[in-house]
């Protein structure tokens, strides 16, 4: 008799020891976790889109700043298919000289100078042709050097920098002479526009071997796909962390009695 009683109480104790749950979450629990979880997870896919569209346009820029230089003139300029390309032909230099403002290198404010100039089979682009310190002070404007004999340009083609306020702002763009305007970003169209050009979309870059320029250190795509993987991978993992704190506050214990 006294060995059941000793399993008996053995068999209590142990049972003790486990106690039942059930699922029981809360309104303001289920509300906060159904909003923000397909968030998270959003937020993660759209990095990973974005990882898959710089590994695209990281694969495209090796493809073409390795691939040989065309010589211009050719069919078009504006191609798509051309960008980075690097490309090489004769011509001369057009007005107006353009300066991009609000650009710095070193740590020093400066202009980055564009310059229009046509082939000569009457191609017409945009030639970036370095940056110059702004000088003194704004009062005062640098003299742009245009060479008037025919020259050999060679660079690569590639987008116009995008900053600022548009040039058809006529408050934040300047003519300061006939020759030369100052600017706060670059539009092509309203300098058509305004000069009777025919310049393409895209902007030649100049080596910095080339002749005519200045300062040249042109930027290439810096290109984190790395950075976009993590972000998804802390995106998703804010989601499981989530949902996990969710199942946790939700299943409650049944007292002991």
């Amino acid at each position: 008799m006294s060995e059941e009683r000793a399993l008996y109480s053995v068999t209590r104790v142990a049972g003790s020891r486990v106690s039942p749950r059930y699922f029981r979450p809360s309104l303001a629990a289920t509300l906060i976790t159904l909003a923000l979880v397909p968030c998270l997870i959003g937020l993660g896919r759209w990095q990973l889109r974005r990882a898959d569209e710089k590994t695209v346009l990281l694969n495209t820029f090796r493809a073409q700043s390795t691939a040989p230089a065309l010589e211009l003139p050719l069919p078009t300029l504006d191609a798509p298919t051309l960008e980075w390309r690097h490309v090489k032909g004769r011509g001369h230099f057009l007005a107006p000289n353009v300066l991009l403002d609000n650009r710095v290198r070193d740590g020093v404010a400066g202009y980055e100078i564009f310059t229009p100039f046509e082939f000569n089979n009457g191609e017409q682009l945009l030639v970036a042709r370095g940056y110059i310190p702004v000088g003194v002070d704004r009062e005062h404007w640098p003299t742009i050097d245009n060479p008037s004999a025919e020259q050999i340009l060679w660079g690569y083609l590639g987008q116009p920098p995008w900053v600022g306020i548009t040039l058809q702002d006529h408050a934040n763009s300047e003519k300061l002479n006939h020759d030369l305007w100052r600017v706060q970003t670059l539009d092509i169209q309203a300098l058509n526009t305004d000069r009777n050009l025919h310049l393409a979309r895209l902007v030649l870059y100049l080596d910095p071997a080339a002749p005519g320029g200045y300062e040249r250190s042109w930027p290439v795509p810096t290109i984190d796909v790395g950075k976009h993987m993590a972000y998804a991978i802390q995106w998703f993992a804010m989601a499981t962390v989530l949902v996990l704190l969710y199942l946790k506050v939700s299943f409650k214990t049944i007292p002991h009695v």
